[in-house]
């Protein structure tokens, strides 16, 4: 039984399902402790207040762009060099 050509759409559902994981541990920051819960969390861990409102922002963005990647939104640099070869 030769599943090797479903197995592409396995991957990309995987790694889709792990971006919207990603996504929810980020949203959870903002959506359910909110920022000022989430500015007392780190504040009582002994960290700046202002800190929190730069992580959760880069969190963010950094969860989209890597997420983007692995759901594979972006193109492979790799399959690119290849292309660029024939």
């Amino acid at each position: 039984m030769d599943l090797g050509h479903s197995r592409p759409a396995v991957h990309r559902g995987m790694r889709i399902t792990l971006v919207a994981l990603f996504i929810a541990q980020g949203l959870l920051k903002v959506i359910i402790f909110m920022m000022p819960g989430t500015i007392a969390w780190f504040e009582s861990t002994g960290t700046p207040g202002w800190l929190p409102a730069f992580v959760v922002a880069l969190e963010l963005f950094l969860i989209v762009q890597f997420g983007l990647g692995m759901a594979g939104f972006y193109p492979d640099p790799a399959k690119a060099a290849e292309c660029k070869a024939c």
